[in-house]
């Protein structure tokens, strides 16, 4: 499968001048980050499709480790085809004074086939 390449060029995993990817982990990552940053009712003919992580950067009060787990992981099961083959992983995980006294972060730490392969952290 080829898919196109959508690193962020601030990403420590970036690679200047490409513009598609043939890895499966690569195309798995990358299904994984569309599926967790794309809001619930933006894709066309997919109602349920989309985690929407962006609703967590300010509004995460009152949301459970386990809820945002379960969510993230059903998301990622129905929607990214390597799910299947890989052993994907969702472990939700809560930080405390982060920067400062005053902030907490709720975070996403996703793993394939064991591998940590990136986290999502939502500050508030």
């Amino acid at each position: 499968m080829i898919d196109l390449y959508f690193r962020a060029t601030d990403d420590p995993n970036y690679v200047d001048g490409k513009v598609s990817v043939k890895e499966p982990i690569e195309n798995t990552v990358t299904q994984i980050r569309m599926t967790l940053l794309t809001k619930k009712g933006e894709v066309l003919g997919e109602p349920d499709f989309g985690f929407d992580a962006t609703k967590y950067l300010f509004e995460f009060e009152g949301v459970s480790q386990s809820s945002l787990e379960k969510e993230a992981d059903a998301q990622i099961h129905d929607y990214v085809m390597m799910s299947k083959i890989y052993a994907v992983g969702v472990e939700a995980f809560v930080l405390e004074d982060i920067a400062d006294l005053y902030k907490t972060g709720l975070g996403l730490a996703i793993s394939l086939d064991g591998r940590r392969s990136f986290a999502t952290l939502f500050e508030g």
